[in-house]
């Protein structure tokens, strides 16, 4: 019986080393080499993450002042404005 015990164990030492091989290949995604969110002085819209969906025309470009990027719905101030970028 204690081997049997053991063995579920060791089985669970194997699903944890797979988890965190899941965790390093997240954190190597979603670093990336995206540009940031900025505005029309170049200056980044937000200090942690940026959050975006592009907008009606279907196209997002980082710049908020560009023709592609200032009709996305965006994530602005480190979260204190949620909206058009065109108003932001």
């Amino acid at each position: 019986g204690q081997d049997k015990q053991d063995d579920k164990t060791t089985g669970q030492d194997k699903q944890d080393d797979k988890t965190t091989g899941q965790d390093k290949q997240d954190d190597k995604t979603t670093q990336g080499n995206l540009t940031p969110r900025k505005d029309g002085s170049e200056n980044p819209i937000n200090l942690d993450y940026d959050l975006y969906s592009m907008g009606p025309d279907g196209d997002s470009k980082p710049n908020l002042s560009s023709k592609a990027g200032s009709d996305d719905i965006i994530r602005g101030s480190s979260g204190d404005y949620f909206g058009p970028a065109n108003y932001y």
